[in-house]
């Protein structure tokens, strides 16, 4: 079972590490996440833990996001590769759409 985190600055470490972000978890959210796994909502005392953090040397702001000191650099996701098939009427070796593919339908000409 893992240690509930006790002080507003491990709570908020605690954010960072879950989101994963590669650029920085950004203060709006580290706050969302405080108010749903840990129902900490007081902004007076986030604000002063982050304060508290970069000070300390625990947490490196970048603009306006923050990241764990000596943590590894967290990979950004491959961007999503989407196979565009241009299919003309009377292709056969293309098989027709089926119930729930998409389908875009685009018009050349005027109406």
């Amino acid at each position: 079972m893992a240690k509930t985190p006790k002080t507003v600055l491990d709570k908020i470490v605690a954010a960072i590490r879950a989101q994963k972000s590669p650029k920085g978890s950004s203060r709006q959210a580290i706050v969302k996440y405080l108010k749903s796994e840990f129902d900490t909502d007081n902004a007076t005392a986030v604000k002063s833990a982050l304060k508290k953090g970069v000070s300390c040397g625990k947490l490196v702001q970048s603009g306006q996001s923050f990241k764990v000191k000596g943590d590894a650099e967290y990979e950004a996701p491959a961007d999503e590769k989407v196979d565009i098939v241009d299919v003309r009427v009377g292709d056969e070796d293309v098989a027709p759409a089926e119930r729930g593919d998409t389908v875009v339908v685009a018009y050349v000409g005027k109406l």
